[in-house]
């Protein structure tokens, strides 16, 4: 049994309504035209002796005016936030080390020469994290990570994660939604 404004309680209790309304329209339908075809004696035309057949059928009932009860309009989902933070924490020591150690893998520079230039948490715009690749389809979600930026020879080698993962190197990198 579900707790008083649980996911879908709402919805169960508007389709609940709609059919308990369904059937009361329908019900009241048949009674009037129950009542029109029978020409009983208590029709006020048949008691005047006039014959009904020159006056129009009988028109549904109105819809319910503004007074009436109206069913329950089931709860909106919740706003979703528009941007998660960006990861708290710089990017730890392993994260750093993993940046470093695939530079001088790449470039043959020693890791102890290699320097670190910025190490930051970030929100990338979508699950590229920032560095799409040619034929890929991506989560179009902001995803917190953080960009490693490591100098190795004179040049600057680009690294990014998403929060729990090992940095990417990335050839060619785009700047994150937020730093």
């Amino acid at each position: 049994m579900r707790a008083r404004g649980a996911p879908g309680t709402s919805i169960r209790r508007l389709r609940t309504v709609s059919v308990a309304l369904g059937a009361l329209i329908a019900l009241v339908a048949a009674a009037l035209l129950a009542a029109g075809c029978s020409g009983g004696s208590g029709d006020s035309a048949s008691a005047e002796g006039g014959d009904r057949g020159d006056e129009p059928p009988d028109e549904p009932p109105p819809p319910p005016g503004p007074d009436a009860e109206q069913p329950e309009a089931p709860d909106p989902p919740p706003e979703p936030d528009p941007m998660p933070p960006p990861a708290e924490t710089a990017p730890g020591p392993d994260l750093v080390a993993a940046a470093v150690q695939d530079a001088a893998q790449r470039t043959g520079v020693d890791p102890g020469n290699i320097e670190v230039r910025i190490a930051e948490p970030v929100t990338w715009p979508d699950g590229s994290l920032g560095c799409p690749q040619p034929g890929m389809m991506y989560t179009q979600a902001l995803v917190p990570g953080y960009r490693i930026v490591v100098e190795a020879a004179g040049e600057d080698l680009h690294y990014h994660a998403a929060n729990g993962a090992l940095p990417a190197f990335c050839a060619e990198p785009r700047m994150p939604t937020t730093r």
